[in-house]
């Protein structure tokens, strides 16, 4: 037999061996994709809680019976407040619309004493306050910038009369107005949602008798709030 065939036989397996060793001490080249972040949405439910500072005005104006012309006067009832909100947003690229409601416990307070002529007095007294309102805003990433509009409630407690302070008298009524304001939520995570916000809110006008001992007498009341709210949501 040749030589150098027998040579060449013997030389051939080396080679695959050789070839082999090569394709695995060269691992394949791997790709490494980015991973972006999912952009954010404000789309869908979303449910939180608030507190804030509220101050607001109520005139009070004394009609008919034995009280009936005593100094009309102005408390400014203040205080903090403070409940649950819950709403939910629909997001086309930058635009947010979407609706919201709120329920809170209130403790505003203001009196007033006017001793010019014939003594009268007044207080107000706001318990409760709620709202169903819409919203419109503007996304910017994980920032929307709104303003807000809606149908507004509260529970007031009025007390006055002709006499010094004490108020002696009064009524209870649930008012009924319009509420407008603007906000800025901000996504501090995926789920959570801060918030803070302004609104200025119109009770309009009420009248109740100053029961017990005045009740041929009126007082009118016209009330008006601002509120400025913290908050913070999860978003479902």
């Amino acid at each position: 037999m040749n030589v150098k065939l027998i040579a060449l036989m013997l030389a051939l397996p080396l080679c695959g061996t050789s070839a082999l060793a090569a394709d695995l001490a060269a691992p394949a080249p791997v790709s490494v994709v980015p991973i972006s972040e999912t952009p954010f949405t404000f789309a869908g439910a979303y449910f939180g809680a608030a507190v804030g500072y509220g101050w607001g005005s109520t005139s009070h104006e004394y009609v008919g019976g034995p009280g009936g012309g005593a100094p009309s006067g102005n408390s400014d009832p203040d205080g903090v407040l403070g409940g649950v909100y819950a709403g939910y947003n629909f997001q086309w690229n930058n635009v947010v619309v979407g609706f919201e409601g709120d329920i809170e416990a209130a403790d505003l307070n203001g009196s007033y004493t006017d001793r010019s002529g014939l003594t009268s007095t007044g207080s107000a007294s706001m318990d409760w306050d709620a709202s169903i309102r819409a919203r419109l805003g503007a996304a910017f990433g994980r920032s929307l910038l709104y303003a807000t509009g809606g149908v507004a409630f509260a529970g007031y407690d009025f007390e006055g009369g002709p006499l010094p302070k004490p108020a002696c008298c009064g009524y209870s009524e649930t008012l009924t107005g319009w509420t407008v304001g603007a906000g800025w939520d901000f996504a501090v995570a995926p789920r959570w949602i801060t918030r803070i916000e302004y609104r200025y809110t119109d009770y309009g006008s009420t009248s109740g008798a100053l029961k017990p001992f005045f009740p041929t007498t009126k007082m009118k009341t016209e009330n008006t709030t601002s509120v400025v709210r913290l908050g913070v949501a999860y978003k479902f």
